[in-house]
């Protein structure tokens, strides 16, 4: 409280991220001091082996311990995303790494000035599953894009909004969603209040549906 014109990082919208982006991540690595290493984006929406589950910019610039928290940017300055983990069976840097994407830093942020303590994302109360060839052959779909929802929770705001087993979704809010990590991705970055429109495939036909931006409900957490 009462800081004032304190510096700031551009955000880069996570949509403009391509794999093969350059990149540098600063850190304070093993305490040595701050310091700058490079590489480039590896992949987006990754969740693979991280614990808790999360959604995560890939990159192979060298992060190690001390690294989370520091910033990932691009070649012009702008806010890539927050260092947070590293995949590694010793340690030290083996080239994955992960950062948090600028939106969701965003949302953090802006949740944070409100005064709340924690962030809450959305909940879809639905199980997904790609669509591959086999599975748009088998329901009769153009081609393979898009999370076929596989299992629906009652309390899902989905099932509210009229979806259900089977449906195709295709895109949030107008953004195209191609896998369960996308998907989830789209989700988590809306944040919670307001609502979201789905666009989905039931039998081959294109839908809409308007759906609650809401969180798990407070009888479904632990």
């Amino acid at each position: 409280k009462g800081a004032h014109d304190l510096p700031s990082l551009e955000l880069r919208d996570p949509d403009t991220l391509e794999v093969g982006d350059l990149a540098l991540a600063i850190g304070n690595p093993f305490g040595v001091g701050q310091t700058v290493t490079s590489g480039i984006i590896s992949g987006l929406a990754r969740t693979a082996g991280m614990r808790g589950g999360g959604y995560f910019v890939q990159t192979d610039a060298a992060i190690n311990p001390g690294n989370s928290g520091g910033a990932l940017v691009d070649m012009q300055g702008r806010l890539i995303g927050v260092n947070t983990a590293i995949l590694s069976r010793g340690g030290g840097s083996v080239g994955i790494g992960f950062a948090i994407p600028s939106s969701l830093v965003a949302q953090a942020v802006e949740s944070a000035l409100s005064g709340a303590t924690a962030l809450v994302q959305p909940w879809s109360g639905v199980r997904g599953q790609e669509v591959t060839d086999d599975i748009a052959r088998a329901m009769g779909l153009k081609r393979a894009a898009g999370v076929v929802i596989a299992g629906i929770h009652p309390l899902s705001p989905m099932l509210r909004a009229g979806l259900q087993v089977g449906d195709v979704v295709v895109a949030l809010n107008g953004d195209n969603v191609d896998t369960v990590q996308e998907f989830q991705f789209r989700l988590a970055a809306l944040g919670v209040g307001g609502k979201a429109t789905v666009s989905y495939l039931r039998r081959g036909e294109a839908r809409e549906a308007v759906m609650d931006l809401a969180p798990l409900p407070q009888e479904l957490r632990n």
